[in-house]
């Protein structure tokens, strides 16, 4: 657990142990409390909520600050990870920036690293990549973008509120100061070369447009045929069935346990390469139609079990899923 989780959970207890159980215990041991006796267990659960109020809001703040810059400086993952080493140097030299790309070329090679993640049809994960590096090239203009309208908005109160005053010499120096920073708040992005005097934005874009041929790659091969299309509408439906279901579970086990299941369905391989060996067969997920693959049986075999065998464990598994749920 964070250091700022812990000191809100110890400011929790101090807020409980300090106000919270004394006023309640003073207000449960003496049912003929007096008005005054009162009015002061209130005051000290109200002193207590309000600080525990303002610690969560605190500690709220402070997540979703935490969570930002991590988003900001960190792709979490551990392919792309070694690019990004790569971004701390010393100084922006030409070389760095030649190690730097060498360092990419090597991970976007044929047969390379993300490569690897194409074949494996990792699509969350290129995606993910491409989202840092659109914040990243974004990072600088938005940044920029914010501060020069705070700026110019304060400059602008200020402009209004100095208006109002009688002294015209004041006026008119807080005017020439007004245009004059106005200018400097607009031309401070110019003040160096690229952005603040790097340019990794460019390689930003130059591994952007790598990585959307790989995606594009992937994207393109993600087809289905018209056997494969009812398998792939069998299992959006039973994924929208559990979603259903999740919905009504007030437990969070239960719904730790159905989230479990939705990814053990999302994960199922269920196509097969020969569809002329299976039979498909007809079930009802919520009034809609699905299909299961079964193995054809000859008629030898049909003598000895009436229980036809799934296509894979996919389809054994899904029924299973199925059958848990109750959805068929």
């Amino acid at each position: 657990m964070k250091k700022w989780k812990v000191i809100y959970w110890i400011v929790v207890g101090i807020v409980i142990v300090l106000f919270y159980v004394p006023a309640f215990s003073v207000v449960l041991s003496n049912p003929n409390l007096s008005e005054l006796g009162l009015a002061i267990c209130r005051l000290l659960v109200s002193i207590g909520s309000i600080i525990w109020l303002l610690a969560t809001i605190l500690v709220g703040f402070i997540s979703l600050i935490a969570r930002s810059v991590h988003n900001i400086k960190k792709c979490d993952d551990e392919i792309f990870e070694e690019i990004d080493k790569y971004r701390r140097r010393w100084g922006e030299r030409n070389d760095h920036y030649i190690m730097y790309i060498q360092k990419i070329n090597f991970l976007y090679r044929e047969n390379g690293e993300v490569e690897k993640l194409v074949q494996n049809k990792a699509l969350d994960r290129l995606y993910k990549r491409m989202d840092f590096l659109n914040v990243q090239n974004n990072l600088y203009e938005v940044l920029m973008s914010a501060i020069s309208s705070l700026g110019i908005s304060v400059l602008a109160s200020i402009l209004c509120t100095i208006t109002m005053e009688k002294n015209e010499f004041l006026v008119g120096v807080v005017l020439v100061l007004t245009v004059l920073s106005f200018f400097v708040v607009i031309l401070y992005r110019y003040n160096e070369k690229g952005q603040m005097g790097s340019f990794d934005h460019f390689i930003y874009e130059y591994e952007k447009k790598l990585l959307m041929e790989k995606i594009e790659k992937l994207e393109r091969s993600l087809t289905v045929d018209e056997e494969e299309i009812d398998i792939l509408e069998t299992k959006h439906i039973i994924i929208n069935a559990l979603i259903d279901k999740i919905s009504k579970k007030k437990s969070k086990k239960n719904k730790k346990q159905l989230e479990a299941d939705i990814e053990t369905v999302e994960a199922l391989n269920l196509y097969v390469k020969d569809y002329n060996k299976y039979v498909k067969r007809e079930i009802t997920v919520n009034g809609k139609t699905c299909y299961l693959l079964y193995e054809k049986q000859v008629e030898k075999d049909k003598k000895k079990t009436s229980v036809p065998e799934f296509a894979n464990k996919a389809y054994k598994s899904l029924n299973e899923i199925l059958k848990k749920y109750k959805l068929m």
